[in-house]
């Protein structure tokens, strides 16, 4: 689902910091340079490191980090059409602030863009997820208190439906946060980022990754490390349904401040890492449909800048670089397409805001989905229902 993620981009699962009320502050995504060449040169200098992690607290267990493949195919800019199957979604501002999003999906041609149902008033929809078969999508929806609920709809804008969390008279410190879902391709369920609050301070203290089922009954939890020791973020299901990719921040645990992909089972057992802590991969790491190898971008910083998109072996094996962007172009979450052989994301585009792109798994066929100056990105790319 990569989502757009966007993170620490506005109204995402809820960060553990302080003095912050509502939607989380949007970073512009419309300064910096022009629609980029993707052969522009600057690969991301990247560190290996030990690497190697589990339990749910955090931390190292020494294990030996994968070698950066550096013989990655440069792609140049393409006005070759990008398969028609299936439809990605997507969302896009509303708002020269970036504070209200809005969900649309569109073919990956660039062709019948349709918006799904607008938010309330005060209110932001992100991070769009496809069922694999393309029948379903499921959201988040964040309030002006950055309070976020899960929500589900048919593709066609019918049928829109909460899923779980609190009655809507419900308040913190009552309430959780739910947050970027994601639909597991085999039994039904989503999961999810679950964020308690403080009794004391009504802040987000702890933040993991749970499960349920679509009717919002089934509440599992797959990890939540202690307050202040790590966050969990971000996660995508394996196509098997077995396992979790995620995104872990560390707080106090070691290294502290480090941020890596992890990959867990849905009991939350075989906790493993399967990046090196140095390359601070993340923004909504995405499982190929052949569960061979994960999607990610990396280094992940706050200002989506000096970073290319790479993948990764589901058992950490063979990083492998895909873009060669220039460093000062922003470039947010990713996610495969249904047959694994392209890969959607988003990009600084139209007047500097972000745009949907599509390219080929070996880094050539860029080709622009969409074309706005509103800034649209989180994309996610579902099969075509049967």
């Amino acid at each position: 689902m990569p989502r757009d993620d966007d993170r620490r981009r506005p109204a995402r699962a809820p960060r553990l910091e302080r003095g912050r009320r509502g939607p989380a502050p949007a970073q512009d995504e419309r300064r910096l340079g022009r629609l980029p060449a993707v052969a522009l040169a600057g690969s991301v200098a990247l560190i290996a490191a030990s690497g190697g992690g589990s339990g749910s607290d955090g931390g190292d267990d020494g294990r030996p980090a994968p070698a950066v493949s550096s013989d990655g195919t440069q792609a140049a800019g393409s006005t070759q059409a990008p398969p028609d199957r299936g439809r990605i979604v997507f969302r896009r501002w509303s708002d020269p602030a970036q504070t209200r999003g809005e969900i649309f999906t569109i073919a990956p041609d660039g062709s019948d863009e349709r918006q799904l149902p607008s938010p309330p008033a005060r209110s932001s929809d992100d991070y769009p997820d496809f069922a694999s078969d393309g029948s379903l999508i499921a959201f988040q929806r964040c309030d002006e208190r950055q309070t976020c609920r899960i929500l589900t709809v048919l593709p066609d804008g019918t049928a829109l439906r909460r899923v779980g969390g609190c009655r809507p008279v419900g308040a913190a410190p009552r309430c959780t946060s739910m947050s970027y879902p994601a639909i597991a391709p085999t039994d039904g369920r989503i999961a999810f980022v679950r964020a308690s609050r403080s009794e004391q301070d009504d802040e987000y203290t702890r933040q993991g990754i749970f499960t349920m089922r679509m009717d919002g009954t089934g509440l599992r939890r797959v990890t939540l490390p202690g307050a202040g020791i790590a966050r969990d973020d971000e996660p995508q299901w394996s196509p098997d349904g077995r396992r979790l990719v995620f995104v872990r921040v560390n707080g106090t645990a070691r290294p502290a401040g480090g941020q890596a992909i992890f990959t867990v089972r849905t009991d939350g057992s075989d906790l493993q890492r399967i990046t090196p802590w140095d390359l601070r991969a993340g923004d909504g790491p995405n499982w190929s449909p052949d569960g061979a190898r994960v999607l990610f971008r990396s280094n992940e910083s706050e200002e989506f800048t000096n970073s290319n998109l790479f993948t990764v072996g589901s058992d950490g094996s063979g990083v492998e670089q895909i873009t060669h962007v220039a460093p000062t172009t922003r470039l947010y979450s990713s996610g495969f397409s249904p047959d694994g052989k392209s890969i959607t994301f988003g990009m600084q585009g139209t007047d500097d805001a972000a745009d949907v792109f599509t390219m080929d798994v070996d880094g050539t066929g860029l080709t622009p989905v969409t074309r706005t100056s509103l800034g649209d990105s989180a994309p996610d790319w579902g099969d075509a229902p049967e």
